[in-house]
Order: structure tokens, then sequence, then C-alpha cells
């Protein structure tokens, strides 16, 4: 079976294997800039008394990203934000990993991504998931 490729605008970086796995070659999973979280999306927001449902400014910092890059390496792919972890890996929302290339190139955070999940990859194919999320941690 040969590969089917997609186009994006900045050429051909997907690919889908022959069991149907999309493989994307190279994508920003990240960005430096400032984003807002609510509250309790926060690590430790309890300590820091933060309200749990006011949007907080946070900076994801450019220096602190290049410095990270690699621990963004073999983490799970979720359709939405959460914190996944091996004692809670909520199998229902992971649908992928990222690769083992992360780079950081401002600025974006750089990274492959295989998704195994069929419905998914319809999703990413049609555009209505255009965003996924990495289970990364953060102070």
């Amino acid at each position: 079976m040969s590969n089917i490729l997609a186009y994006d605008r900045m050429g051909t970086v997907r690919t889908v294997d022959a069991d149907g796995r999309l493989r994307v070659a190279l994508t920003p999973i990240s960005k430096a800039n400032v984003c807002g979280y609510r509250g309790a999306e926060i690590p430790d927001s309890g300590k820091l008394g933060l309200d749990p449902d006011r949007v907080y400014q946070m900076l994801r910092d450019a220096d602190e990203l290049k410095k990270g890059a690699t621990s963004f390496n073999s983490l799970p792919v979720l359709e939405e934000h959460f914190h996944a972890t091996a004692a809670n890996p909520r199998r229902d929302l992971i649908v992928g990993t990222t690769g083992n290339d992360a780079a950081f190139d401002a600025p974006y955070l750089m990274n492959s991504l295989v998704v195994w999940d069929g419905a998914a990859i319809e999703r990413i194919k049609t555009g209505e998931q255009r965003e996924l999320s990495s289970a990364y941690r953060y102070r």
C-alpha cells in the first residue's frame, strides 16, 4: 500500500501509513507567547491563592521552551487539555504521541507527531480538530 499524502500550507508534512496512522514530520507544538489559563489549570493554584475561575495571563518564555525542548519528546498527544500521568493516563483522550526530535525554533517549539486514532485523524484532516495537547508540566 502506498502512502497517502495531505498537503499543508508549508508543504507536505503529513503522511498516512499502511495502518492508517497519521504521521506529521514537523509541526509547532507550543509557542513562546502569553496565554490565558484558568486558575484551576495552573499547578499549585491553591498554594498560590489563585481564583480557580479567573483567567491568568501566563508567559511561555522562549528561553525556557528552548531549555525544556527535549522534555516534550515521547509525550501522549491528547484531544483535550488534561494532565495525563502513568497513574491517570486518560486513555479516552490519548490519540497519539509526540516524536523524539523536539527543538525550539523561535517562536515555536517543533516536533513530529503520530496520531493513531481514526476519528481524531479525520477531525484533523477536515480542520474540525485544529489543536491537540501534549500532557506537559510547568512551574
